[in-house]
């Protein structure tokens, strides 16, 4: 095993990783790394925006490889009755779908999404419980679709709110 060897992580847009690497949506503490006994294992590596890429690791003398595809997604899109009636469960209870920027869903499992009713556009007062309610938990983990279902939801007071869902 080599001792010394400069390695470098790049993210690209195709399956060759033949384009241009797209340097400011990827993140990571140390990059390039060197490599130690052979091996080198980057760390707090992020992509800082949603899209579809594959991911290349190279060294000079070395052949690269690529790998992929990541799926990264860039938002929740929240889907619910647009009006309610005081007392009443929503007619269309709300889902929360982990999608990519063109709106598709990524399959994935397991993300906790928190579903907040509030009093402000910005959400940042959240509506008292006397003022909304919902009988499935606050935190609902995505399925294997990527979505996640809220059930029960009942606005309790007549006004506006505003909601949000968070991971």
């Amino acid at each position: 095993p080599e001792n010394g060897k400069s390695v470098l992580l790049t993210l690209h847009s195709d399956v060759a990783c033949s384009t241009s690497a797209l340097t400011s949506s990827l993140v990571a503490d140390t990059n390039p790394g060197t490599t130690s006994g052979g091996y080198f294992q980057f760390s707090g590596v992020q992509a800082v925006t949603g899209g579809v890429y594959f991911l290349k690791v190279s060294s000079i003398g070395l052949e690269p490889t690529c790998y992929g595809s990541l799926k990264v997604a860039q938002k929740l899109k929240l889907e619910q009755s647009a009006t309610a009636q005081v007392g009443v469960p929503l007619a269309s209870q709300p889902i929360v779908k982990v999608s990519l920027p063109d709106d598709s869903v990524i399959e994935i499992a397991g993300v906790p999404v928190e579903y907040k009713v509030y009093t402000d556009a910005l959400c940042k007062n959240v509506a008292s419980s006397s003022q909304w309610s919902m009988t499935s938990q606050n935190t609902v983990l995505t399925n294997a679709s990527g979505v996640a279902e809220f059930s029960g939801v009942v606005i309790h007071d007549v006004g506006t709110f505003y909601v949000k869902a968070t991971t």
